[in-house]
């Protein structure tokens, strides 16, 4: 399977080649805290749940231990 479509890929890398559509004109995004989420290290499975979640520009319920 190709990888080609993910975004997100839990390496801390920056991509500045995607284009993204235009959020929904009811959502509002806050601004980025700097550092935040710095030491986390995805699984493959979290790498493709997310990008699941981002490709069809739908929520990700995220539950545990924090």
């Amino acid at each position: 399977m190709s990888d080609d479509w993910q975004i997100f890929r839990g390496d801390q890398i920056k991509r500045s080649n995607i284009v993204w559509p235009a959020p929904p004109p009811w959502r509002q995004f806050p601004r980025a805290v700097a550092g935040r989420g710095r030491t986390f290290q995805a699984d493959e499975s979290e790498v493709r749940m997310v990008n699941a979640a981002l490709y069809l520009r739908r929520p990700l319920l995220v539950t545990g231990a924090p």
